[in-house]
Formats: C-alpha cells, sequence, structure tokens
C-alpha cells in the first residue's frame, strides 16, 4: 500500500510537499476505500439521467412566438 501511495503522489502530484500533505493522504485513503465500488459517482448518475423522462431538442430550445 504504502508504494502504490508513493507511485500516486508521485504521478499525480510530482512529490508530496509538507503544507498539503493530509489533503492529499485523505483523498489516497477516500480512493483505497473506494477501489473495489460497485458503483462510481458517474455510473450513479448516468443511471439517475437514464430515468428521467425523455426530453427532445424543442424542450430545450425556447420558442419564438409570432404576433
Amino acid at each position: 500500500m504504502f508504494s502504490l501511495l508513493k507511485r500516486w503522489g508521485t504521478g499525480t502530484f510530482h512529490g508530496f510537499r509538507r503544507p498539503h500533505l493530509q489533503a492529499h493522504l485523505d483523498e489516497f485513503a477516500w480512493r483505497w476505500d473506494r477501489r473495489n465500488a460497485r458503483y462510481t459517482s458517474f455510473d450513479r448518475l448516468l443511471g439517475r439521467l437514464t430515468a428521467l423522462p425523455r426530453r427532445t431538442y424543442r424542450d430545450f430550445v425556447a420558442q419564438k412566438k409570432t404576433a
């Protein structure tokens, strides 16, 4: 796990700096805990979007009213 942390920090942040170390460790711990999560946030978003009623182009574009 420590080698993964070091590789992730070096590749993502080009090394760890003391002022930001706790934030980096918190993010690594969050990602480590979520590594086997069945659904990611993006998958959940897609699932919720597909459950919405279907919309057409006209639903999003304002219609001009002719007088």
